[in-house]
């Protein structure tokens, strides 16, 4: 869940130049979390040589291994 928070205000001038001034503010994502727009499986491989797993290096050098996630995006409704 995102939580945003979205405070408007609109106020009439009696000047002849300016008739409104809208004000506008808002607060993204209070909770502070990060969202994955998109997951992939990574590649796993066992070294031969010591029959155990490769590290975290040699899984993100093989290509299509890793997809980066969009960050999330939203967009206020008004």
């Amino acid at each position: 869940m995102i939580l945003n928070a979205s405070v408007p205000y609109a106020l009439d001038l009696p000047g002849p130049y300016a008739k409104r001034v809208i004000l506008y503010l808002e607060a993204r994502n209070l909770l502070d979390r990060t969202y994955a727009a998109s997951a992939q499986n990574l590649a796993n491989s066992v070294d031969p040589r010591t029959c155990l797993e490769n590290a975290a290096a040699v899984l993100a050098a093989t290509p299509g291994s890793v997809s980066s996630p969009v960050p999330h995006a939203t967009s206020a409704v008004g």
